[in-house]
């Protein structure tokens, strides 16, 4: 089934309530009741064996005949730390799917049971120096709407237990390359924005997640991700013009793989996995199962772009708006046409709150004293890092009194004008 007609399709069986931003956020989103992120050696954990052992009966159910119980006794049986690490980053992948799966899950087991087990894991391994958050994020991680994978192969890896679920898979390559060569452990959790943030339907959660890893990505073992990994969010219903917001850019869109249905959390009570909800009815009801690239044209989107590095994430409405921060003054034909206080005309595009629009395209339409429009030479340009388009080989080639008109879109968006106030060309002299 075409993605546009499974929309269309979807959103005629079951109206899903959240929507994208309609700015970009003004605050730093932040996860309630955290302490604020860093890096320092606050959290040290030791290798007990006999503890890892413990805190894995206590979340795998069968612990006994599970993979986990034979990379625990393999670990207490070498003091190698870099083949501890391996079978550590081992053991944490078998935890991703044990926490996934209700069959292998014990009833009963916490988020917070989950989260003993990966920092018993974590001090028998080298990962580098640890968040002081690390203790309160895994707890999250593990939860409904969480993620914990350590990521393989080409494959995507989502947050479970909730839709709409966040997503990041390799841009074009494996996980392995993206990362130089480099075993790791991604988590991530939701966040939320102020309620400002959230104007559609009065929404107030679920728009934003935080994506991490450990080792920490620069700080000495892990490397930004080259090429840059896909981050984004599935089954948002929006316009569009949503797209991803992450470290103070709103990014062009790229394709994610969305699961249909949304990926599990592993419960003893519940149904599909851990998942139920009325969307996953409507999946079921239009025989939807299968991967579909998504992306932010479609009305049920996976809204998603490329990065090196990971931080906290917002789906945002893009509203690409023009203003002229170097306005045109009186110049001479055939020469380009000077700015103020630049030394040529300039146009910055921002999104509505603000946020500068990188490689935008910029569209001047000279205009005369009566509104015809005149052909201009070079009035086409695209915005740098600050989202500034700097027009230095504008040129009209005849005299007379003229206005500007700045035209903008960002990747497909189209967006709004802005009109400079009347100048004048003349002949040279």
């Amino acid at each position: 089934m075409r993605p546009v007609l499974r929309s269309a399709l979807l959103l005629s069986t079951v109206s899903v309530a959240v929507a994208a931003c309609n700015d970009g956020p003004k605050p730093a989103p932040t996860a309630p009741a955290r302490t604020p992120s860093g890096v320092n050696a606050a959290l040290a954990l030791t290798c007990e064996i006999n503890t890892l052992r413990s805190n894995a009966r206590d979340y795998v159910a069968s612990y006994n005949s599970d993979a986990i119980s034979n990379i625990i006794t393999s670990m207490g049986s070498t003091s190698n730390t870099t083949l501890r690490t391996s079978l550590g980053f081992d053991g944490l992948a078998r935890l991703a799917v044990v926490r996934g799966d209700p069959s292998l899950k014990k009833s009963g087991a916490t988020a917070a049971q989950g989260a003993a087990v990966v920092t018993s894991f974590l001090g028998c391994m080298n990962v580098g120096t640890i968040p002081d958050a690390f203790a309160t994020d895994i707890v999250a991680a593990m939860g409904s709407g969480g993620l914990f994978e350590v990521p393989a192969g080409t494959g995507g890896v989502y947050s479970r237990g909730e839709t709409p679920f966040w997503g990041a898979q390799p841009d074009g390559t494996t996980w392995a390359a993206s990362a130089g060569n480099k075993r790791f452990l991604m988590y991530g959790f939701k966040i939320d924005y102020a309620k400002d943030q959230f104007p559609v339907n009065g929404t107030t959660t679920l728009n934003g997640f935080d994506y991490k890893t450990l080792p920490v990505i620069g700080e000495g073992i892990l490397a930004p991700f080259s090429p840059q990994v896909i981050i984004g969010v599935c089954d948002l219903v929006g316009p569009g013009s949503s797209r991803i917001y992450h470290a103070g850019q709103i990014l062009a869109g790229k394709n994610l793989t969305c699961p249909s249905p949304a990926p599990g959390l592993a419960s003893a009570t519940t149904t599909e996995g851990g998942f139920f909800s009325v969307t996953t009815l409507a999946r079921k009801a239009l025989g939807v199962f299968v991967p579909q690239p998504l992306n932010a044209t479609a009305l049920v989107v996976g809204i998603a772009g490329g990065r090196g590095e990971l931080s906290p994430t917002a789906a945002v409405i893009v509203n690409p708006t023009p203003t002229f921060i170097s306005k045109p003054v009186n110049g001479i034909i055939n020469k380009p046409l000077p700015g103020n206080p630049g030394a040529f005309v300039q146009v910055q595009v921002t999104n509505a709150a603000n946020t500068p629009l990188v490689n935008a395209t910029v569209v001047i339409t000279v205009f005369n004293n009566s509104g015809v429009n005149v052909v201009a030479s070079g009035a086409t340009e695209t915005t740098n890092a600050s989202g500034i388009a700097t027009f230095s080989n504008l040129t009209v080639n005849k005299a007379g009194g003229y206005k500007l008109t700045a035209t903008v879109s960002y990747d497909g968006i189209p967006g709004g004008q802005v009109t400079s106030d009347l100048f004048n060309v003349q002949n040279k002299k």
